[in-house]
């Protein structure tokens, strides 16, 4: 086991010289053999080890007698430890996640505590190939893709390793007999009420009797497969998303519905894939069916629609635009805006419910007029200028037009959101709406040959 050990750390480059390297010790026999391993592999890969435990406070008298036994061993070893404690209540009244979902994500984030406080480069778990073909089987039973199918990955993030990834349980089992060392049994190993215990005591031994007596190499081979095929297709999607023009460093994240139309059925389940796990929320990963339901906004002829994907996560349709975005905190702000300055002529206006502001400057003679800048007849005007939102009933008359618009309608025509309409800083006088940047300028104050002062209005 040793070199089997030493050859994986070796394939997958777990482990440089100098890396301190925090070893997360359960009591268990895989994480104790993990330990034992390392600890006779430091001196000659020339790393540091920490003993790591995460006391979770479930199973009472057990759980402290498995911290008991982890710091005799670190103590033994002359090992330093760190430890952890899920606080009480934290892993109960979680909504959307199962008690060992909840209790991995406490576990990774204490893991991630203990290796700032004590300068750790790496973490070492105790996974074995028995768990990588427990893992597989899983997933495949519930309908995994080839993402789902990569098991268990030996390295993540550059920082958690598996050691034991390639070794399997008989082995390990083996190693600790034949050392004659000591581990604790976690109880709830033997509780068939979880999928992954009835998996590893029913269902595999009998596939391995009846189908296949080599079942968890296979499954190990077919997870390092599937790797190699998704760290492929990742790159594929990657380049797509890069020809489709999305954007994942802000949010929302949005996609022109006629390029994501245009792509095949699976590239398109693997951009909506992408976009979904480029929104930072919390919450339970995201499946086939969320993808699935994003998929019916893209196919609908509805142009407006939204999904709760979950975790404060929404896709929508806007148009001709996918948007994946955060939902707004209970607490926060509605997401509609009303804002109303008297604007300042010559002069900056900010308009602080919206972070821009509105400049206002007398110039010579009118330029071209683009999405953020209009030119205005001066004299033209009625009464003050304000900068303000969308008001009930609001008109305007566009450009060229004998009569009047209803801004809904107007916003309807160019396709803005609803959601958005709030926030789009109208210019008015005392008479109507004469400015509706990006869309329409009012007929009544344009620039014409007799005009004596032109002012530029832009949104800055």
């Amino acid at each position: 086991m040793f070199f089997n050990v030493l050859k994986t750390i070796k394939k997958y480059g777990m482990i440089d010289p100098k890396d301190r390297v925090g070893v997360a010790l359960s009591g268990g026999g895989d994480s104790v053999a993990l330990l034992t391993v390392l600890h006779d592999l430091a001196p000659r890969l020339g790393f540091s080890l920490v003993v790591v435990h995460v006391h979770h406070g479930l199973r009472g008298a057990e759980s402290d007698r498995d911290a008991d036994f982890v710091k005799t061993l670190a103590d033994g070893l002359g090992l330093p430890l760190a430890t952890g404690t899920i606080p009480p209540g934290v892993l109960s009244g979680g909504r959307g996640a199962s008690l060992e979902d909840r209790a991995r994500r406490e576990r990774y984030r204490i893991f991630d505590e203990i290796a700032t406080s004590h300068g750790l480069t790496k973490i070492a778990l105790g996974h074995t190939l028995d768990d990588q073909a427990e893992t597989v089987l899983m997933k495949f039973l519930r309908g995994a893709g080839p993402a789902g199918l990569r098991g268990i990955l030996p390295v993540r993030d550059e920082f958690f390793i598996r050691p034991l990834l390639e070794t399997t349980r008989r082995e390990v089992q083996e190693f600790l007999d034949a050392r004659g060392i000591f581990y604790v049994t976690d109880s709830t190993n033997e509780d068939d009420c979880y999928l992954r215990n009835r998996i590893r005591r029913r269902v595999l031994p009998e596939l391995t009797e009846l189908c296949n007596p080599n079942l968890a190499e296979t499954l190990g081979r077919t997870a390092e497969i599937f790797r190699d095929e998704e760290n492929w297709l990742e790159d594929m999607t990657i380049s797509a998303a890069a020809r489709l023009g999305l954007r994942f460093d802000r949010v929302p994240v949005e996609i022109d519905l006629a390029k994501l139309r245009d792509c095949n059925r699976a590239l398109q389940r693997r951009l909506i894939r992408v976009c979904l796990s480029s929104v930072p929320v919390r919450g339970p990963e995201h499946g086939f069916e969320h993808v699935e339901a994003v998929l019916s906004l893209v196919e609908g002829g509805n142009p407006s629609g939204r999904c709760d994907l979950g975790g404060r996560l929404e896709a929508r349709r806007e148009y001709d635009r996918l948007i994946f975005d955060r939902l707004p905190e209970p607490d926060e702000t509605s997401v509609e805006t009303s804002f109303s300055c008297v604007a300042r002529c010559p002069g900056v206006t900010p308009i602080d419910a919206i972070a821009r502001s509105l400049s206002l400057e007398i110039v010579d003679k009118a330029g071209a007029g683009t999405a953020g800048v209009a030119f205005v007849d001066m004299d033209a005007i009625d009464g003050s200028l304000t900068v303000r939102s969308m008001l009930p009933g609001d008109r305007i008359q566009p450009l060229g037009m004998k009569g009047h618009k209803k801004l809904k309608s107007l916003f309807i025509d160019a396709k803005v959101p609803r959601r958005r309409r709030s926030r789009i800083p109208l210019l008015a006088d005392a008479s109507s709406v004469i400015w509706v940047p990006g869309i329409c300028l009012s007929e009544r104050v344009r620039v014409r040959k007799e005009t004596r002062t032109v002012v530029k209005a832009e949104i800055v």
